[in-house]
């Protein structure tokens, strides 16, 4: 029994895969080294980012510095208009047409410091801070202005009320003066009447006494007379 055709042929060996596909190890080894398409893509994109990031915080960085030093100028500004006299009651400053955007203080001192931001202030938040700190600033100045206003009335009322009791005091050292004048007249003269008073008082006491003494020598002669007169009587009688 034979076989043709097609079984003879189904029966033959058929090639290997692998070794249809085989490769040199060099082929290989060039394969594991070279990185993929998208790695180097990502690495890239890595890199771009990283250098973005760096620029945006070179970039912040210079702005804040420049942040800081239009806040300290400002400040520096408002303290320094602060300095100057007192104007009187707030007037609301007129718009700015022609903004110069530069902060700067009033040409007259009668009204409050005039404020105008600059358009070199990039960031939004650093110009809305710097005017929170331009409104605080007025709200202290005013407070600081009516502290003083009602400190120098008040002075000026202790100051008329001092001349008021000065006033009352001289008024009062005058009469006390008066009164102790007319007092130690008084006394002098009351002094000089005691001293009269003692006088006559003396000379009625010496007064007194020659009277006594006349009395006495008075009553003593009556005596010897009526005493030598009985005597007489009674020799008359013998």
């Amino acid at each position: 029994m034979s076989f043709g055709g097609s079984g003879g042929q189904s029966a033959r060996p058929q090639p290997s895969h692998h070794n249809h596909q085989r490769r040199s190890p060099r082929d290989f080894h060039v394969r594991q080294q070279s990185p993929h398409p998208v790695d180097v893509i990502r690495g890239q994109q890595q890199q771009q980012q990283q250098a973005a990031a760096s620029v945006t915080d070179i970039v912040l960085m210079s702005q804040q510095k420049k942040d800081r030093k239009t806040r300290n100028t400002s400040a520096t500004t408002v303290v320094t208009s602060f300095n100057s006299p007192p104007p009187p009651p707030f007037q609301q400053p007129s718009p700015n047409i022609n903004d110069s955007r530069v902060i700067s203080k009033c040409e007259s001192d009668d009204t409050i410091p005039n404020f105008t931001l600059s358009d070199n202030l990039e960031s939004t938040e650093s110009a809305q801070e710097l005017r929170h700190l331009i409104d605080a600033m007025k709200i202290e100045f005013l407070r600081l202005r009516n502290a003083k206003i009602q400190a120098e009335d008040r002075a000026v009322r202790l100051q008329s009320d001092l001349i008021l009791q000065q006033q009352k005091s001289e008024k009062m050292a005058v009469l006390l003066h008066t009164e102790n004048e007319h007092l130690k007249a008084v006394a002098k003269a009351s002094d000089k009447k005691l001293e009269q008073a003692m006088k006559t008082i003396h000379e009625l006491h010496n007064e007194i006494r020659l009277l006594k003494g006349k009395k006495e020598r008075r009553e003593s002669y009556d005596k010897d007379r009526v005493s030598g007169s009985h005597e007489k009587v009674a020799k008359n009688n013998a």
